[in-house]
C-alpha cells in the first residue's frame, strides 16, 4: 500500500461521513467505516451479513433499482437521492445518499457515501415551529434527488401525516390543480434562471377531496460548485383559501348588485318608453 492510499484510508475510516462498500454479487456489505457502524449501530460483521435493503427504511428493491439504473451501464455515473435508514434499534434517521459502482482487480463493488442529514432536518423543523404560529408551511428540495422534505405545517394543509416528512415531488405535483401546474412551472423556472425569489398562488388537493388555495414563495439557496447548476430549492407556503373564498363571495355579490343595477336601468327605460 502506498503513502497516498494509507492516507486516504485514514480519511475515510475516520470521517464523519458514513462510506460504505457493498458486493456487486449478493448485494452485501464488506465494508463500513467507523462513522458508518455507529451511525447504523451494527458492527462490520454483523453488516456483512446484511444488504442495504436490511437498513433501508423507505425505498422497495423496485424503487433501489430504478434509483441505481444509471449504475449498471456506465462506472461512471453517480446517482444521488434523500433516504431514511432504519439503524438497529429501530430509530431513523433521513440522510443524502451517493452512489457509484467501481471495478478494482475483476471486482465490481458499489461505493455508497452517506450523510446524515438529521441536524439539518432538526433545525427545518425548529425553522416549522417558529412559522407555525403564522400558519407558514416550509419545504426542502435538493434537485438531485425525488425527495421533498415538507415541514408538519405543509403537510397538515393538504391533510396528509405530518409525521411523514419525505414525499416524492411527484406526490405533491398530482396534487397541484391541472389548471395550476403550467403557471406555476413557468413561474418556478423563471426564477430559478434568474436566481431570484418567486411567489405564485395555485389550487392544490386536500386529502379529502376540496380544494386549498395556497401562496408559495420560494428560491435556489444553492448551486452545485462544480457545474454551476441549481442543487437545493427552499420555500414556504401558506393556506390563503379563506382570502380566496372572501374575494370570490365579494366578486359575486358585485356581479350581482351590478347587473340588478342593469335590469333597474333597462326597466326604467323601458317604463319610460
Amino acid at each position: 500500500m502506498t503513502d497516498l492510499e494509507n492516507i486516504l484510508n485514514q480519511v475515510v475510516e475516520n470521517s464523519r461521513i458514513e462510506f460504505y462498500l457493498v458486493n456487486d454479487e449478493d448485494l452485501k456489505f464488506f465494508y463500513a467505516n467507523k462513522a458508518a457502524q455507529e451511525d447504523i449501530g451494527y458492527s462490520l460483521d454483523e453488516l456483512s451479513h446484511m444488504t442495504p435493503m436490511d437498513i433501508n427504511a423507505i425505498h422497495d428493491y423496485k424503487q433501489i433499482a430504478e434509483l441505481s439504473r444509471p449504475l449498471q451501464t456506465s462506472t461512471e455515473a453517480i446517482v444521488g437521492f434523500n433516504n431514511v435508514y432504519r439503524r438497529k434499534d429501530g430509530s431513523t434517521y433521513q440522510a443524502h445518499t451517493v452512489l457509484q459502482k467501481l471495478k478494482r482487480n475483476d471486482k465490481q463493488f458499489y461505493v455508497a457515501i452517506v450523510q446524515d442529514l438529521s441536524e439539518k432536518f432538526q433545525l427545518a423543523d425548529q425553522l416549522s415551529l417558529v412559522m407555525e404560529g403564522g400558519y407558514i408551511g416550509y419545504w426542502d428540495r435538493r434537485t438531485d434527488s425525488d425527495l421533498v422534505y415538507f415541514s408538519p405545517r405543509s403537510l397538515e394543509i393538504v391533510g396528509l401525516d405530518p409525521t411523514k416528512n419525505l414525499l416524492k415531488l411527484s406526490e405533491w405535483r398530482e396534487r397541484i390543480h391541472p389548471e395550476d401546474r403550467k403557471n406555476l412551472d413557468r413561474v418556478g423556472a423563471e426564477g430559478i434562471k434568474a436566481r431570484t425569489t418567486w411567489n405564485v398562488e395555485f389550487r392544490i388537493r386536500h386529502s379529502d377531496g376540496h380544494w386549498v388555495w395556497m401562496a408559495g414563495s420560494a428560491r435556489v439557496v444553492e448551486d452545485d460548485v462544480v457545474t454551476g447548476a441549481p442543487l437545493r430549492i427552499c420555500g414556504t407556503h401558506i393556506d390563503i383559501t379563506a382570502r380566496k373564498t372572501a374575494d370570490l363571495e365579494r366578486e359575486n355579490f358585485f356581479n350581482f348588485f351590478r347587473n340588478s343595477q342593469d335590469l333597474m336601468l333597462i326597466g326604467d327605460l323601458e317604463g319610460r318608453l
